[in-house]
């Protein structure tokens, strides 16, 4: 509970605002205060009236209501749906819009009898994210709609490798999925993370290696070359690897869109860097590369007697990587 100034314009000078929080709402209610027998009143957290310091409750005037308590969660679910949060005017006007309520009936369990008939209360959305019907509940905790968390579940404590996100008040939770092979030897498992993590020394030596990596992947260098003559076209695909230190030539001869002939050629990489008429494509994985070996077979089957342009295009978009979307590879 806490007071607040500047709610109730039009309140008396016995009186003061106490407000109470309820699932990321603010209730507000006028609290009429008893006369004070001493000169030096004191302020006490569970009140906003002032009270007689030393003497406890006994310079209270207890017939004039009873403590402001919370409301229940079906009445802050069923009331005040008419108050809208305002921008705060230059002039320093209250933030809040405070219509005036005709029955008290409808109210009643938010303030005594007594501080229902003093004035007005109103429920105040201090968050926009916070209104009925855009939270949800995790274990105790509130969160606004489009906020991720990781659950709590007692006999396991933290999920680490779920997510849940909260979509107006539903939960919907994924498993995250960590890649099957890491860009270092000894990945390891931190605490607070779903995914192994390589150590960031061995990921610096990898660095100055200049090796670059696709969901764990080491990617390698693609290389073409186009040589287009009267009748046919060569088009050679190339892939140089570290381990062995080679490159494998793939050589198309196409005429007319057909594929006439494939073959495929090895030499060293001393060999290959001394060839002049290939430059580069893209990077691939080794995955990939056998996909595109795989596909290269099929098609040069199917397209021995018949024309075949998209068909060897999209062959070779096979070695072109995508960006991974976060958490999936």
């Amino acid at each position: 509970m806490f007071a607040a100034e500047g709610l109730f314009l039009n309140r008396l000078a016995n009186q003061c605002a106490q407000c109470s929080c309820s699932e990321g709402n603010v209730y507000c209610g006028l609290r009429t205060c008893p006369k004070l027998t001493c000169s030096f009143p004191v302020s006490v957290p569970d009140s906003c009236c002032q009270v007689c310091k030393g003497d406890g409750d006994s310079s209270w005037d207890q017939g004039d209501g009873e403590p402001f308590r919370q409301p229940s969660n079906r009445e802050a679910r069923h009331s005040y749906h008419r108050t809208q949060p305002e921008t705060l005017p230059a002039s320093g006007r209250p933030l809040f819009s405070l219509p005036r309520l005709a029955s008290s009936r409808t109210h009643r369990g938010l303030l005594s009898d007594h501080q229902q008939a003093s004035g007005t209360i109103v429920q105040i959305v201090i968050n926009s994210k916070h209104k009925h019907g855009r939270v949800c509940v995790s274990n105790g905790k509130t969160y606004s709609h489009g906020e991720s968390w990781h659950p709590n579940l007692r006999p396991f404590g933290v999920m680490e490798c779920v997510l849940c996100t909260c979509n107006l008040t539903k939960q919907e939770c994924k498993k995250i999925h960590c890649p099957d092979r890491y860009p270092c030897k000894y990945p390891q498992k931190i605490d607070g993370k779903c995914c192994k993590v390589c150590p960031a020394a061995e990921m610096a030596l990898q660095r100055d290696d200049s090796k670059e990596y696709f969901c764990g992947e080491e990617t390698l260098p693609v290389y073409e070359s186009v040589f287009a003559g009267e009748e046919e076209t060569i088009r050679r695909i190339a892939l140089e690897t570290e381990t062995p230190p080679e490159a494998e030539l793939h050589i198309w001869t196409i005429g007319k869109g057909v594929l006439r002939n494939f073959r495929i050629e090895k030499m060293s990489r001393k060999d290959f860097h001394l060839l002049r008429d290939f430059k580069p494509l893209t990077k691939t994985t080794h995955s990939r590369w056998e996909i595109f070996r795989e596909g290269e077979t099929q098609v040069s089957q199917l397209c021995s007697s018949r024309s075949c342009r998209t068909e060897l295009e999209d062959l070779v978009k096979v070695l072109y990587l995508d960006k991974p979307m976060k958490g999936h590879c």
